[in-house]
């Protein structure tokens, strides 16, 4: 009996295992017929889908062999225009890009229906690595309206667009010509010289203090930022294969976020610092207007250390990198074409020939320096393709459907350069900015900070930097191409978000 009493409970243990597996079996196979079916379903459903057309994509990898190691894409989107129209797809691993390229497209896509791209790929490698979703630039939704408003109200209250503000950037101004007028007419690379004057205008919004140009903190913060900005674009193979961050040898993925980790820790020092000696009646910057948000018990929109430090980075972007690069090619614009130097010096010498520092109110009657600056930022694009956006609600576009979570990307070149709004757009001409009536005129293809909800933040700061640098260095020198050497290229080339020109020496003559 006891033998038989152990058989049967194996029996019915047997039997329960089988059941069991029976179960298991049937639960997989009815979870791959629903998936079968759910994906047949969509196929069919989207079958209607017009999708904009593109190069040939490889399986699993996509278009990566097109683009990889591309110095300049925006060349390649432009070949790729010409053969496809002006909506391109790219497949890259599981993700669909499409780039927008002629004003008319850019605009219905930015403006006309910019609701429908007001998101960024923030779930992107390297993108949610080192940003987190925080701050202004990479953040979406809720998160980004509340930043961008307390940012935006921030820069108002500390001087964008105000005389506070223009006397500092004026202050930077006078330093550099201090810094040049130790050369003594020797050749110099501006490179240093306007990153170091431009950013110090960030930092005492930030920070409230300006650094020194030789301070060892400032300038080992610039170089992690310079490392930053140039490498940290969405074309990172990671963003697209995140496995990608182990087997690469030099592990770029990883250098990025050890630069970005260094600056965070610069941030957060300057936090506590500003903490120690914080008073509430009287805000003197940024981060003091953080702590000040902090303490109010009634503001119901916290904002977080973590955002602090992004915005940080975002306003270095914004108002910094992009507008030391821009003027690096108006002085290499200026020793390109001299005649064009004379023509803008002469402009502020009708205005300000008294010697005085040119201010905001003059870029009234500085009609041809503002032209001139407006070409150089026409023709050279320091940004030839846009911020990469991402669609959050379908849309058409040329007839074509854009889906959900597709990252768009709009040659912002290709509007500088569309010759249903420009008379011979390959010409740079100064004079095209100015009117009948002497003023200066509009175009509304010109589009270097953007367009639409999601526009750069930082143009107002970019542009008061650009006009009171330049307003204000030129009546004092005379840049020229040192003795024996040729005359830099006016090629460019893009490293990472910006149009760079090439390493060039410049000589300043005082006037």
């Amino acid at each position: 009996m006891p033998v038989l009493d152990i058989s049967l409970k194996n029996f019915h243990l047997d039997m329960i295992d089988i059941r069991q597996q029976a179960n298991v079996r049937t639960a997989l196979v009815f979870g791959a017929s629903f998936l079968g079916i759910y994906w047949a379903y969509r196929q069919f459903s989207r079958r209607h889908i017009k999708l904009p057309p593109g190069p040939y994509a490889f399986p699993i990898v996509g278009n990566m062999p097109q683009l990889a190691g591309v110095v300049d894409p925006w060349k390649v989107f432009l070949r790729h225009r010409a053969k496809y129209g002006d909506v391109v797809m790219y497949s890259v691993g599981s993700l669909k890009m499409v780039v927008v390229c002629g004003y008319k497209t850019i605009r219905e896509v930015l403006i006309d229906k910019g609701h429908c791209v007001s998101n960024r790929p923030n779930w992107l490698y390297i993108i949610d690595k080192l940003f987190n979703r925080s701050g202004v630039f990479w953040s979406n939704g809720e998160t980004w309206k509340n930043m961008r408003r307390f940012t935006l109200v921030t820069l108002r209250d500390f001087g964008v667009g105000k005389k506070s503000l223009e006397e500092r950037i004026q202050e930077e101004c006078m330093i550099m010509v201090e810094q040049i007028d130790k050369k003594k007419g020797q050749a110099f690379d501006p490179k240093q010289f306007l990153a170091k004057a431009v950013s110090n205008i960030i930092c005492t919004i930030v920070f409230g203090t300006r650094f020194d140009h030789n301070d060892p903190e400032f300038n080992l913060l610039l170089d992690h930022l310079d490392f930053l900005f140039k490498n940290a674009g969405v074309a990172v193979p990671e963003n697209f294969f995140p496995f990608m961050a182990k087997l690469r040898s030099n592990k770029p993925a990883q250098k990025m976020i050890d630069n970005d980790t260094e600056i965070q820790k610069f941030v957060l020092r300057k936090i506590e610092e500003h903490r120690r000696s914080f008073d509430p009646t009287l805000t003197r910057d940024f981060i003091d207007m953080y702590l000040k948000v902090c303490q109010d018990e009634t503001e119901t929109f916290k904002v977080s250390e973590k955002d602090v430090f992004r915005v940080t980075v975002d306003l270095f972007l914004a108002g910094s990198e992009t507008t030391a690069t821009s003027l690096r090619w108006v002085m290499l614009y200026w020793i390109r074409y001299p005649e064009i130097q004379e023509r803008c010096y002469q402009n502020i010498m009708e205005v300000a020939g008294d010697g005085r520092l040119v201010n905001l109110t003059d870029k009234v009657d500085l009609v041809y320096l503002m032209g001139f600056l407006n070409e150089v930022l026409r023709v050279v694009c320091i940004a030839p393709t846009s911020p990469p956006r991402a669609v959050n609600e379908e849309f058409k576009v040329n007839g074509y459907t854009l889906e959900k979570d597709t990252m768009v990307l709009c040659h912002i070149k290709s509007a500088h350069f569309d010759p249903d709004y420009w008379d011979n757009p390959e010409e740079f001409n100064p004079d095209r900015w100015i009117g009948p009536d002497g003023k200066l005129v509009k175009h509304r293809a010109f589009m270097p900070f953007g367009a639409g909800v999601r526009a750069c933040m930082g143009e107002s700061l970019s542009y008061m930097e650009l006009f009171l640098f330049a307003a204000n260095l030129l009546p004092r020198y005379q840049f020229k191409v040192p003795d024996g050497r040729k005359t830099p290229s006016l090629e460019g080339k893009q490293t990472g978000v910006t149009m760079q020109p090439e390493q060039y020496d410049v000589i300043a003559v005082p006037r």
